[in-house]
């Protein structure tokens, strides 16, 4: 049986109270990263390598990026968090879903907050077309358990 390597184009991103159709439409996820910190202790006597004691997990933030609509719940609560310095941290959940419609991985970031949030340059185009507004956020989070 051959193992292809999975396609990473069809995806969905939820936050959890926002469901709808205005609130999950991503048109792209990075920052799926983490990285052991910790301290590097040298050793009496030895002189060719160092002892690295664990410190603790960096966890990369979450950045999504999707295309400017209107009556967006989820872009209101992010405006409203950065605005008003009033977080509610929630889980977000990114799926990267099979040919059969079945989930291939789920990753479930944890206790997540908006800390960034941006909007493409507008331009009239000098080529005749125009681009889509694109909406980019960063989110913070405490930690992603990956299933799959």
């Amino acid at each position: 049986m051959r193992n292809d390597p999975l396609l990473n184009y069809r995806f969905s991103l939820i936050v959890t109270p926002f469901m709808s159709d205005l609130d999950c439409g991503f048109m792209e996820v990075s920052g799926f990263s983490s990285k052991l910190n910790g301290d590097k202790y040298k050793e009496g006597g030895n002189n060719t390598s160092d002892i690295f004691l664990p410190t603790g997990i960096e966890w990369g933030n979450l950045v999504a990026k999707k295309g400017v609509v209107r009556g967006s719940l989820m872009i209101e609560w992010i405006k409203t968090s950065l605005s008003t310095f009033t977080f509610t941290p929630m889980p977000i959940t990114v799926t990267l879903w099979g040919d059969n419609k079945i989930p291939n991985i789920v990753w479930t970031f944890l206790n997540a907050y908006p800390v960034s949030f941006s909007t493409s340059d507008l331009n009239s185009g000098s080529k005749g077309s125009a681009d889509v507004l694109v909406d980019t956020i960063e989110f913070r989070h405490e930690g992603c358990i990956r299933i799959g």
